[in-house]
């Protein structure tokens, strides 16, 4: 319970965290504006997350995609992935357990999460009204997975007309 509460405490207290808690909402709901798509075509990006421990944002790769195309409707449906690279997470999280518990020693820290599988992911999908330029259905799930803290969120937003 401690560490969850000092994990909270440092996402609110660095700039990064604090994008990742507030402003993550209002760039996933404008995020499909300003792309040029087309169906099925994926669009690599190399882009940096926040890191929800603190200190330096990691390296991850993000694709997005246009996977339907309704013209009947006026609809589409835009998906991405963002995935955070398993080795540059996997020393983050020892050097925060070690920073929030110093009495845990570093060898058997490593020796404990060998066997972890280590996440940090963003999957968003959105359903989006073309003709009025308003997504219609939105869904982010972020799934953590940090050997002591394993959690996976969603969030799914629905436009009222």
């Amino acid at each position: 319970m401690t560490a969850q509460f000092r994990a909270f405490k440092q996402l609110i207290l660095t700039k990064q965290g604090l994008e990742i808690a507030l402003l993550k909402h209002v760039k996933f709901y404008c995020f499909s504006f300003g792309y040029n798509f087309k169906l099925k075509n994926i669009h690599n990006n190399n882009l940096k997350m926040g890191n929800p421990m603190g200190g330096q944002p990691f390296d991850a790769v993000e694709k997005v995609e246009m996977t339907s195309l309704d013209t009947i409707k006026s609809t589409c449906t835009t998906e991405t992935s963002k995935v955070v690279d398993t080795k540059n997470l996997k020393p983050s999280v020892i050097e925060f357990i070690k920073k929030s518990n110093p009495n845990n020693d570093p060898k058997s820290l490593e020796e404990q999460l060998k066997n972890e599988t280590l996440e940090f992911s963003e999957k968003t999908i959105q359903l989006i009204d073309f003709n009025r330029g308003v997504p219609l259905r939105s869904k982010i799930e972020r799934t953590m997975k940090l050997g002591f803290q394993n959690r996976v969120t969603t969030i799914e937003i629905e436009t009222l007309n």
